[in-house]
């Protein structure tokens, strides 16, 4: 189970890299089609755990909202230490367009 706590791992950071909630990221999802109508908050939350592995409709659906690679995915996002330490330090929303409140920081 180790390969599945990886790689949801890297969907996780992956996903807070771009500035998105979990509820935003399904609702992409969602929006693609195809199987996404069976993604939910609880299921990625589950992925980002390890609590479940990702089947292959999941991870192409990943790939696509998280404008990454499969090797993003499945090794680890190529992020130094200085990207990280500025989106952890700017304001975060629950709306998924990575700015406090909705409004774009001055």
């Amino acid at each position: 189970m180790k390969q599945a706590n990886d790689i949801g791992r890297h969907i996780a950071k992956l996903r807070v890299l771009r500035g998105l909630s979990q509820e935003a990221t399904v609702a992409k999802i969602q929006c693609l089609g195809g199987e996404g109508y069976r993604m939910t908050v609880q299921i990625l939350k589950n992925i980002e755990t390890g609590r479940t592995s990702v089947i292959h409709w999941q991870i192409r659906s990943l790939r696509t909202v998280l404008h990454c690679t499969f090797d993003d995915i499945f090794l680890g996002p190529k992020v130094n230490g200085s990207q990280m330490d500025a989106f952890l330090k700017r304001p975060h929303s629950r709306n998924g367009n990575g700015h406090a409140h909705g409004k774009i920081p001055a």
